[in-house]
């Protein structure tokens, strides 16, 4: 996927013309936590077939919670373990987050997903979250993409058993709201803005258990069959468990023609979800 890197300084955009920005903020639908649930609430995990209570946490001061949409790797898709380790995990934010986002933020990201997957009977606007064990500080802003109103900025992984070095957060660009207001861009050059419709304000959001949240360089993966009991000590730190690459992976007998699944489990096809 290409982007318009943010080297060109231009003016800040305009307010969109559909509804300014000036009356989205000042409305309390729009920017509270009623719908959406930020990093100040917590649920107790749904499950198919079950309800749910809200019960309110105080989250670390510095983090700002993301609620996104796993959507792809940053080019093809990875053929090996250190290729795994090496991509960019793309991530979709059109739930807005409880704070503008900006170049030094702390942000955790979680995976959501719709709740009627799991439980047809669920609202179409209920989702359920997991901890991607994404967690650190925006540290740029890669870039643009010039007949859209996203921006996409590049979060530096600090979980430390996470394959995942970087992410990138593919966000709708409404200042003041999602993110920051890009400075000093030339009149031309900016990216589009947003407008409402771009954004899921409708959305509600249940979270993993507080017992589940990454704890970055401290963190450690619990055994799923004694929650909270038993840790999960084969850890990817710096790539080690797969340190010998020849014993994991399988050399083709001759005239033998290898199947490359490319993560078939996730379910798309090849020609309908397309190589970016």
């Amino acid at each position: 996927m290409q982007y318009i890197e943010n080297t060109e300084p231009h003016q800040a955009s305009r307010t969109p013309k559909m509804i300014p920005i000036s009356r989205l903020l000042n409305e309390p639908s729009h920017t509270s936590n009623t719908r959406t649930l930020p990093s100040n609430t917590t649920t107790t995990p749904w499950a198919c077939g079950t309800t749910t209570d809200t019960v309110t946490t105080v989250p670390p001061p510095d983090i700002i919670d993301i609620y996104a949409r796993w959507t792809r790797y940053d080019g093809t898709y990875p053929k090996s373990p250190e290729d795994f380790i090496r991509k960019t995990h793309v991530y979709s934010v059109t739930i807005p987050p409880s704070t503008p986002l900006a170049v030094g933020k702390r942000v955790r990201v979680f995976a959501i997903s719709p709740a009627h997957w799991c439980s047809p009977g669920a609202e179409a606007d209920l989702f359920g979250a997991y901890d991607a064990h994404i967690i650190g500080r925006i540290r740029r802003v890669l870039g643009w993409k010039k007949h859209l109103p996203v921006i996409a900025l590049e979060v530096e992984n600090e979980c430390r058993v996470s394959a995942v070095r970087k992410a990138r957060l593919e966000i709708p660009y409404v200042p003041g709201l999602t993110v920051a207001p890009l400075e000093n861009l030339r009149e031309g050059k900016g990216p589009k803005e947003a407008v409402l419709e771009d954004l899921n304000l409708d959305a509600r959001v249940q979270p993993p258990l507080q017992l589940w949240a990454c704890m970055a360089g401290e963190c450690v993966l619990r055994s799923i069959s004694i929650p909270g009991d038993v840790m999960y000590d084969e850890f990817w730190l710096s790539g080690s468990i797969y340190a010998d690459e020849r014993k994991r992976t399988r050399k083709a007998k001759p005239h033998e023609r290898v199947r490359l699944d490319n993560m078939a489990a996730v379910g798309w096809k090849r020609e309908e979800y397309g190589e970016h």
